[in-house]
């Protein structure tokens, strides 16, 4: 008789500029089967870089826990590790993706009111941050074809509710997962601790 495999963890990849609610939609998962790999906080509490979340992101894997990654990711290169994480673990993890789509207005006024926000974008003067990343060349958004298995578009603030109701409900997962084990550590662009969104977007600006 076929017996089932045990369910592996799920990465789940937010893909949105900031005002999109990505922490608050992290921060409504239960803790006990999700961990968070937050770039604002990843650090100690600080601001830090991808690879840092990646780290995390593989060792909640490894105790068997889902993780939510919680970066802006608008760009097939800012989720490519993330993927690359999912489908090297053994068991693979199932990738999914929720792309936060309603009106830059909606994340401008967000981000507006925002205060105490851990990576600094917050009121009038970051409004435009918004602006310049919705503007990134190399935005895409997130596809069956770049290996998610689903993918909820979600235009209105009741699709983040059913979202964020359905991945609360996501049973936990039923056996942890191992990564082959590399020669050397890769050393990447990442390794140096990334610029601020608000450093990016004047860096953008000037170009």
């Amino acid at each position: 008789m076929f017996e089932r495999a045990p369910r592996a963890p799920v990465v789940l990849v937010l893909v949105g500029p900031s005002g999109a609610g990505k922490s608050t939609f992290s921060a409504r998962l239960p803790r006990e089967r999700w961990t968070t790999a937050n770039q604002d906080t990843v650090s100690n509490g600080k601001r830090g870089t991808r690879q840092q979340c990646v780290r995390v992101a593989k060792r909640a894997l490894e105790e068997g826990k889902h993780v939510v990654i919680d970066r802006c990711g608008l760009s097939r290169q800012q989720r490519a590790d993330f993927v690359a994480l999912a489908r090297e673990a053994r068991p693979p993890c199932e990738l999914r993706a929720v792309w936060f789509n309603q009106p830059v207005s909606v994340y401008q006024q967000r981000v507006r009111m925002r205060t105490n926000h851990p990576g600094g974008v917050q009121g009038e003067s970051s409004v435009r941050v918004v602006q310049l990343q919705m503007r990134g060349k190399d935005n895409a958004p997130p596809t069956k074809e770049e290996g998610f298995r689903i993918v909820r578009r979600c235009r209105f603030q009741d699709d983040v509710d059913a979202a964020c109701a359905a991945f609360c409900a996501l049973p936990a997962a039923e056996t942890a997962v191992e990564f082959p084990k590399k020669s050397k550590p890769e050393r990447t662009l990442d390794s140096v601790r990334e610029p601020s969104v608000v450093e990016d977007a004047v860096a953008d600006a000037a170009t």
